[in-house]
């Protein structure tokens, strides 16, 4: 009878103490599927290629948007130079020019030449962009169907278990 009288002092006695002692707050919880959706593997395989082809489209449209932008300002400057050299060529009606204008017609000139160039080198940036998104290598699409047999087999060999 004293035994059990002394553990149950020692019971209340831990117990108070327990209640004296500032709480501590739960451990915070790694993400299991069990709160979360309970998706199978599938599923967040399938997400997870959906995510990453609307990362890749959204790169290639950036990409896009970049050169298009660059070819736009490549397209005003050429305008201006073209209306600068307009007004210098109208400037002489007689067509007696000075050496300093022989020579800005020259560098405006040779500077529209580069910006044509470098609008066609744009160009085929943007041609090989878009072509990229319709040539897959054949070494991926081999990948692909490994994985899906692989996969397959996995998955069959599970439910028939």
């Amino acid at each position: 009878m004293i035994l059990i009288l002394t553990h149950l002092i020692v019971f209340f006695h831990v117990q108070d103490k327990q209640n004296d002692a500032p709480p501590v707050p739960p451990p915070p919880q790694a993400y299991t599927p069990s709160q979360g959706e309970n998706r199978n593997e599938s599923e967040l395989l399938a997400e997870w290629l959906r995510l990453t082809r609307e990362r890749s489209e959204a790169r290639s449209k950036e990409k896009t948007l970049v050169i298009r932008g660059q070819e736009i300002e490549l397209e005003h400057r050429h305008a201006r130079l073209q209306a600068q050299l307009s007004d210098i060529m109208s400037s002489a009606p007689d067509g007696r020019k000075s050496s300093e204008e022989v020579a800005l017609e020259g560098r405006i000139l040779r500077e529209m030449l580069e910006i044509v160039e470098r609008k066609n080198s744009l160009a085929a940036q943007l041609q090989a962009e878009t072509q990229r998104w319709f040539y897959v290598p054949s070494g991926v699409v081999i990948a692909l169907v490994f994985f899906l047999v692989h996969y397959l087999l996995v998955y069959f060999t599970l439910a028939w278990s």
